[in-house]
């Protein structure tokens, strides 16, 4: 997370990285619950689930191994891969593209004209801004969580939208997460254990009611306050540490 703060009278510009460690997250929050099988593909979507937690569901229910820690699901028109280790999520029209494995790498094919690319070297993702493979990086509320949008069509009577730590969520937490956290009217969230909402992480991510995220973030920004008070203090301005603004992300 970055934090910016001018210094008007001297012209200067103070941009401050402020993080947490999953160890500092432990020692002034609860411990993280481990995930006991996290290529389990388990879930029983039940009858009273609106179509936004059948979705999580369905998606569950496709979770497919890709790699150690590189998962692929389908809902719709849309198939996901996600990287587990980074929290990162992506997607493609599967009604355009069908996707493969050679050796480590993964590789998109274009139906109509049989052309390949590839999308995964081994190591990182390959994404393209409008085509082939694109990031979840579309902003779905006003706090930045990115995500991904399913648009009104045939099979749809509303949008609904994914934020990437839901599609987390679901893959990975499975049951619980999408029963208590993704209907429409749940007082659970998914909360983003260090604050930062682009760290998706599953370790970063736990299910809580509403009043215990309130608790989390008012315990977190005092921390995150003190962290830019201590930075600032060392440079020789501490005072304009009130003065801090988080800087949203791109």
């Amino acid at each position: 997370m970055i934090y910016r703060v001018f210094d008007f009278p001297n012209g200067t510009v103070y941009d401050l990285f402020v993080s947490f460690t999953d160890e500092e997250v432990e020692k002034h929050w609860k411990k993280w619950v481990p995930i006991v099988d996290e290529d389990s593909n388990d879930v029983e979507i039940k009858p009273y689930w609106d179509d936004k937690q059948i979705g999580a569901g369905v998606m569950r229910k496709n979770k497919v191994k890709v790699f150690d820690g590189i998962h692929h699901t389908t809902l719709d028109e849309y198939s996901i891969f996600v990287n587990r280790k980074t929290g990162e999520v992506y997607h493609y029209n599967n009604k355009v593209y069908k996707y493969g494995v050679k050796g480590d790498r993964i590789f998109l094919t274009k139906y109509l004209t049989g052309e390949e690319k590839m999308v995964y070297d081994g190591k990182r993702f390959l994404t393209s801004s409008r085509d082939w493979l694109m990031e979840n990086k579309q902003t779905l509320s006003d706090k930045s969580c990115k995500g991904i949008l399913y648009l009104k069509n045939s099979l749809r009577y509303r949008k609904i939208a994914y934020k990437n730590h839901q599609i987390i969520a679901a893959l990975y937490f499975g049951q619980y997460a999408i029963e208590l956290a993704l209907g429409e009217y749940s007082d659970y969230e998914i909360n983003h254990r260090n604050l930062d909402n682009d760290d998706n992480r599953p370790e970063n991510l736990e299910i809580v009611h509403k009043d215990e995220n309130k608790e989390h973030a008012t315990i977190f920004r005092k921390l995150i306050k003190q962290k830019i008070q201590e930075t600032l203090s060392s440079l020789g301005v501490g005072h304009l540490a009130n003065k801090a603004k988080k800087v949203k992300a791109s």
